[in-house]
């Protein structure tokens, strides 16, 4: 439950403290250190394969590296401007805009996130799936729901999470089963890199059906 919940609340924190010119790049470092990690996992699992017996013990410890280093880094970070306008803490708001952009003009900023606020405090809560279904939410329910949901429909985790098993039924021994799990890694830190370099340049519609074209011609030559 506390990883879906971290997983939910970074993306959600750099999107509120990222520069908007700068926005795509820092929310694609959170994707990267994801298949960084699970590309780390597997390495791990498959060098810890080859210690008996107490390799797995070694493997299992491990994780308690990234979730210690989360809860370390949590404390030094700020609330963030729109949080803080939201409490009413406008001149800690102005004080945090200027420690993270690094300079004292963000008065345009400031002033484009107190009128987001207003804007949003004004809606009705009781009336907001209403308003999420309206047509002119379309954008916002295919981002925010369908492709999240087919995201995790086209199986994508359980290649991740049971790579061992499904190789292993393919027809691969147990350690050719850990290795093609760290194949498939390093594939997804490969993409992810390229994504970063590119994401504000082309845009994130442009990757996302050029990204999304590419799966099904694979899907369809497999």
């Amino acid at each position: 439950m506390w990883l879906v919940l971290t997983a939910q609340a970074i993306p959600l924190y750099l999107s509120e403290i990222a520069p908007p010119s700068y926005r795509g790049g820092l929310n694609m470092m959170f994707s990267i250190n994801i298949a960084f990690g699970i590309f780390a996992g597997n390495l791990v699992n498959y060098l810890a394969a080859h210690i008996h017996p107490w390799g797995w013990r070694l493997s299992l410890a491990m994780a308690g590296v990234p979730a210690i280093s989360i809860t370390f880094a949590g404390l030094f970070l700020v609330d963030t401007p729109s949080h803080l306008i939201r409490r009413n803490e406008h001149e800690r708001a102005k004080q945090v805009l200027v420690k993270v952009r690094g300079h004292r003009d963000i008065e345009r900023e400031y002033k484009e996130l107190v009128k987001a606020v207003d804007e949003a405090a004004l809606m009705d809560p009781r009336k907001a799936f209403q308003n999420l279904l309206k047509k002119r939410n379309t954008p916002q329910v295919v981002m925010a729901i369908a492709l999240p949901f087919f995201q995790q429909f086209s199986g994508n985790d359980a290649i991740l999470f049971y790579g061992p098993f499904l190789f292993k039924a393919a027809g691969l021994g147990a350690q050719a089963s850990l290795y093609s799990t760290v194949i498939t890694g390093s594939v997804a830190v490969v993409g992810t890199l390229i994504s970063i370099f590119i994401v504000d340049k082309a845009g994130r519609r442009t990757i996302l059906l050029a990204s999304s074209l590419i799966m099904f011609l694979c899907m369809v030559i497999k």
